[in-house]
């Protein structure tokens, strides 16, 4: 963490998933400012001109592939069926290695500027700052994801602390540190979210058994609409093959909140994923008619998700209307999905016209690129932040027992 963000003394002060995401972007950034060592382990390599060099980086899955011109590109393991391991070439050439070595030295500070808007800080990263790493995604995706785990587990433990600083009125160091992580979180499952990374989010998904668990729901219990839209993101990087355990979830959630999230998620894979949306409305349909026969916990409001969900689902949402109350441009430019509203509006609120936010504001999120999740520039940061008295009434919502479920509005 960074002097910005206290935080309670248990949370990791040298996490090593950033450790592994830093690593890996140090030795993009070697090859890319030097383009000789590429070409160097080319020639011990004996690739022709035409041949493009793959090396595997060290503590990762992935690689960088090197063409003679100089031009480097992350590729992710499935990309290649094989590839040359760095470390070995670079034991081979002692001269090799203490120019690899120096260059890391060099861009430290480079790869320290890059990180430091994504750990701890109050502001959010401009849309800049999230390209400078956004680029290099594929290399470094899973070491963010494993992140995301740590940081869920993380504030499963800190969250009674919080709350007990919730119920006392103010949003102290622990809820605050709490809403910082939340954030850092969301901003490394948008790195993560790239749709390319569904093959191997996959088959992470199943690796285990679900129980509460979805890829969504980390960030859309959380209660805002651009933690939620980030979440939106997050299922639809996993993609069609989560499409049988969110339904699982959905068949047996005995909560309104659990069944707005994996409807949630399902309306934004449909809408990530056209050739599956015919099946997904089938589902939704069906526990729609189920719902009747069973016994849920804020019954009228998960009635409301499976209508919005559907409204979504059907392109039947009145999006200028939600445009206009999130403060989003219908054109895609400015701020994009960075608001003042975003950042405190609760997803689950019904208008007026019966939809929930967050179902109308789906479109409109799987429209834009992960890029559009952050301000245009670094001066407009500082109005999406979130005081004190914000982060209470957010968390309170979320997780007092009398704002576990949504709310109406007439807005």
């Amino acid at each position: 963490m960074t002097e910005d963000a206290p935080a309670p003394a248990e949370f990791p002060d040298n996490i090593e998933e950033l450790k592994l995401v830093a690593g890996s972007l140090l030795a993009a950034l070697v090859f890319e400012n030097d383009s000789t060592i590429g070409a160097a382990i080319r020639r011990q390599a004996g690739l022709s001109a035409d041949k493009t060099l793959v090396v595997k980086l060290p503590m990762s899955p992935a690689g960088l592939e090197i063409e003679q011109s100089g031009t480097i590109r992350p590729v992710r393991q499935y990309r290649y069926a094989s590839a040359l391991d760095l470390e070995a070439y670079l034991r081979e050439d002692p001269s090799l290695d203490l120019r690899y070595q120096g260059g890391r030295q060099r861009l430290r500070q480079q790869v320290s500027r890059i990180l430091r808007p994504f750990i701890g800080i109050s502001d959010v990263p401009s849309r800049a700052e999230f390209e400078a790493i956004f680029r290099w995604a594929p290399i470094i995706e899973v070491a963010a994801y494993s992140f995301v785990a740590r940081a869920i587990s993380y504030l499963d433990r800190i969250r009674q602390i919080a709350r007990q600083e919730i119920d006392s009125g103010s949003a102290g160091e622990a809820a605050q540190s709490y809403y910082r992580i939340v954030n850092m979180m969301a901003y490394f499952s948008l790195i993560s979210s790239q749709p390319m990374a569904g093959t191997w989010l996959g088959s992470m998904a199943r690796s285990f058994t679900w129980t509460r668990w979805t890829p969504s729901f980390a960030l859309t219990r959380e209660r805002t609409v651009w933690l939620a839209a980030a979440g939106a993101k997050t299922a639809a990087a996993f993609g069609p093959v989560v499409i049988e355990p969110y339904h699982e979830t959905l068949s047996h959630a005995a909560h309104a909140f659990n069944i707005f999230d994996a409807l949630f998620g399902l309306t934004a894979i449909a809408l990530a994923h056209p050739e599956v949306r015919h099946e997904i409305i089938e589902i939704v349909a069906s526990e729609e008619l189920a719902l009747f026969s069973k016994e849920v916990i804020g019954a009228e409001f998960a009635a409301a998700a499976f209508r919005s969900s559907l409204l979504a689902l059907n392109s039947q949402v009145s999006g200028a209307v939600t445009l206009e109350r999130l403060g989003w441009s219908s054109d895609g430019q400015g701020d994009g999905l960075a608001s003042h509203q975003a950042f405190r509006l609760d997803p689950c609120e019904i208008n007026s016209d019966g939809v929930m936010l967050g179902f109308a504001a789906l479109p409109a999120v799987m429209a834009h690129g992960e890029p559009g999740h952050f301000p245009r520039s670094k001066g407009r940061a500082p109005r999406l932040r979130l005081g004190p008295k914000d982060i209470s009434a957010i968390m309170m919502r979320a997780w007092a027992s009398a704002g576990s479920t949504p709310s109406r509005t007439l807005h």
